[in-house]
C-alpha cells in the first residue's frame, strides 16, 4: 500500500506515493518537440523528513522506457531524468523552467514524478514531496502559467486521495489540488503582461488522470505502483488501441487500460476530450516475415508470409532488379497469387502489416525467379531393372496431398496441389515421373517421396531401383535403392524443404508407408 506516515512535520500524516505525470501535448504537426522530465524518487533528505517508498524509480524509469518506444517522438536526448536526491525542489523548477522558456504551439512536454504527496492539516492546499521540500499547488500554478497557451498539459496522479487534485469535493469532503492549481492559475495570468493571457486564463489546456478518487488510497507494488503499472502494460500492448484506424495510443487509452484492470481504487479524469485526442505514443506493428517463393518458381508464385499480432491487412510488392513491377494492398490473409503471371528472370518481394490504415514497417527482401510456364521445380524420375515389374512413385505435399497412380491422386501442373504424376509405368524399367511446379511452404513445410513394390516377382532391395531428381536444367541428386535381402515394400528416398527445394536424403527400406 502507498500510506506512508511521515514525521510530525506535517500534521495529517499521509505519507502517500505519487505519481505525477505532467504532458503538454500539442496538436499533431508532423512532428513536433518531445521533451519529458522523469522524476522517481524513493528517498528523502534526512531533514525534509518523508518515509522511504519502493516504486517510485521503477515508475519513472518504467513509464521513460515505454515512450521511448516511439522513437519518431521521444528521443533519449530530449529526456531528462532526475531521481532520489537529484530530484530537489530547486532543480525540477529549473527544469520546469527552461521547458517552459522553449516549448511553443503544438510541441509536447511530460513531467513525470512519482513520489510521496500530501495536503496540510485540514486545509485543501495540496503539495506534491521534492527530495527535500514540499512542491504547493499554487507554486504548480506559477509553473504552468510560463507555458505558452499553445501547450497542453496532462496532469496524471497515482497518489493516495489523487481525485481531490481535481475535485473541488463538494458535498463529500474532497481537497481541491486542481481547483487551488487553477484558481491560481488563472490570478497569475491575468497579472501578467502575456499577450495570450485571455486563452491561457481559462485553463482548458489541463487535463487530470489520477489513480483513486479523493477519499481512496493506491497502491504501490514490486515493481511498479499498482496504477503505473497498467499505463507502462498497457504501452506495452497493441490490443490497447481502442481505435484501430489511427494508430496511436491516447492518453486516455492508456488510462481506460489501467481504469478496467485496478482493483481497490477508482481511477479518475478531467477533461476528456484533451485526453481522448492527444496521441501519447505511436501503435508499432510488427515485420512480417516472408516465407515464400524463394529459389526457382512457377510463373504464377504463391507469395506468402509470417501473421502480425493487430494486424488488419497486408501489402505486397514484387520488384525486378530495376523497378517495382507490381504490388498489392488490403490483403487480408497472409499469401496471395496475381492473377497474371511474371516473365522469365529475377525478382524480390516485401510485404508490411496494416492496422486499419496505418502501415507497419516493411519486411526485408525474399529473392525468387520465376520459369517458363509448364516448367517443373523438382522432378523424381523413378527407374528399375525387370522384376518387380511395377514399382509405384508417391509424393505426399505440404498440404497432405497424396500424388500417385489412383484415380483422382495424379496432381495438377496448373492448380492445386502444384505436383503431378507426368509418366506412370507398370511393366519395368520405368520411367516414372512425378513433378512440383509451385512449392507450397504450408503446413509441414516438407515433401515426401517414397517408391512402393506394387506388383511383380522379387524384391525392392533387389530391383535395382535408382531416383534421380533434377531441378531446372540441372540434375541435383541420385539415389540407389539399398540392397540386401530385406523383404520390405516401401523405400522412403528423401524429404525436400518446401521453402527452399533442399533435398534431405533418407534412403530406408520400411515395412510401412512413411
Amino acid at each position: 500500500m502507498k500510506t506512508r506516515i511521515k514525521s510530525r512535520r506535517w500534521g495529517i500524516g499521509i505519507g502517500l506515493a505519487c505519481l505525477l505525470l505532467l504532458a503538454l501535448a500539442g496538436g499533431q504537426p508532423a512532428y513536433a518537440t518531445h521533451h519529458a522530465l522523469m522524476v522517481g524518487i524513493d528517498r528523502y533528505s534526512a531533514a525534509y523528513g518523508a518515509g522511504d517508498l519502493n516504486s517510485c524509480i521503477n515508475d519513472a524509469l518504467g513509464l521513460r522506457g515505454r515512450l521511448l518506444t516511439d522513437t519518431a517522438r521521444w528521443k533519449t536526448t530530449a529526456i531528462n531524468t532526475k531521481l532520489n536526491s537529484a530530484a530537489t525542489k530547486a532543480l525540477i523548477l529549473n527544469r520546469l523552467r527552461a521547458e517552459a522558456a522553449v516549448l511553443r504551439t503544438g510541441d509536447v512536454f511530460v513531467y513525470y514524478q512519482s513520489s510521496h504527496g500530501g495536503r496540510s492539516g485540514t486545509s485543501t492546499t495540496a503539495y506534491l514531496c521534492t527530495y527535500n521540500a514540499s512542491f504547493y499547488d499554487y507554486e504548480l500554478a506559477a509553473e504552468l502559467a510560463r507555458f505558452s497557451s499553445g501547450v497542453k498539459i496532462f496532469i496524471i496522479l497515482d497518489t493516495c486521495y489523487s481525485g481531490g487534485m481535481f475535485k473541488d469535493g463538494k458535498g463529500g469532503g474532497g481537497w481541491n489540488f486542481a481547483d487551488n492549481v487553477l484558481a491560481e492559475y488563472k490570478k497569475i495570468v491575468e497579472k501578467s503582461n502575456d499577450p495570450d493571457k485571455q486563452t491561457k486564463a481559462l485553463g482548458a489546456n489541463i487535463a487530470f488522470m489520477t489513480a483513486s478518487d479523493w477519499n481512496q488510497v493506491s497502491y504501490a507494488g514490486t515493481p511498479y505502483s499498482r496504477y503505473t503499472r497498467y499505463l507502462i502494460e498497457s504501452c506495452n500492448l497493441l490490443f490497447t488501441d481502442s481505435n484501430p484506424c489511427d494508430g496511436y495510443r491516447s492518453f486516455w487509452e492508456t488510462h481506460c487500460y489501467g481504469w478496467a484492470r485496478v482493483t481497490g481504487q477508482s481511477p479518475q479524469y478531467r477533461n476528456y476530450l484533451q485526453l481522448k485526442n492527444t496521441p501519447m505514443i505511436q501503435v508499432q506493428l510488427a515485420a512480417p516475415v516472408p516465407v515464400g517463393p524463394s529459389g526457382t518458381a512457377s510463373p504464377t508464385p504463391l507469395f506468402s508470409w509470417t501473421p502480425v499480432s493487430g494486424a488488419t491487412s497486408y501489402e505486397l510488392q514484387v520488384f525486378n532488379p530495376s523497378r517495382l513491377v507490381t504490388y498489392r494492398r488490403w490483403i487480408a490473409a497472409t499469401s496471395y497469387r496475381f492473377s497474371t503471371g511474371f516473365a522469365s528472370g529475377n525478382y524480390g518481394f516485401r510485404v508490411r502489416a496494416y492496422r486499419g490504415a496505418v502501415p507497419g514497417p516493411w519486411s526485408s527482401f525474399l529473392a525468387f525467379s520465376t520459369s517458363p510456364s509448364g516448367f517443373y521445380l523438382r522432378r523424381a524420375t523413378l527407374t528399375w531393372g525387370a522384376n518387380p515389374r511395377d514399382l509405384d512413385a508417391h509424393l505426399v505435399t505440404p498440404t497432405g496431398a497424396h500424388i500417385y497412380y489412383a484415380t483422382g491422386h495424379k496432381g495438377s501442373s496448373t492448380t492445386a496441389p502444384w505436383a503431378k504424376l507426368d509418366v506412370d509405368d507398370q511393366y519395368s524399367y520405368g520411367p516414372e515421373n512425378i513433378s512440383i511446379y509451385q512449392f507450397t511452404p504450408v503446413g509441414s513445410a516438407v515433401y515426401k517421396y517414397y517408391v512402393h513394390k506394387y506388383a511383380g516377382t522379387g524384391n525392392l532391395a533387389g530391383s535395382g531401383a535408382r531416383v534421380s531428381v533434377q531441378g531446372p536444367g540441372a540434375v541435383l541428386w541420385n539415389c540407389t535403392v539399398p540392397g540386401g535381402t530385406s523383404t520390405a515394400p516401401y523405400w522412403h528416398v528423401f524429404n525436400m524443404d518446401a521453402r527452399t527445394g533442399s533435398i534431405y536424403p533418407v534412403n530406408q527400406l520400411r515395412t510401412t508407408a512413411p
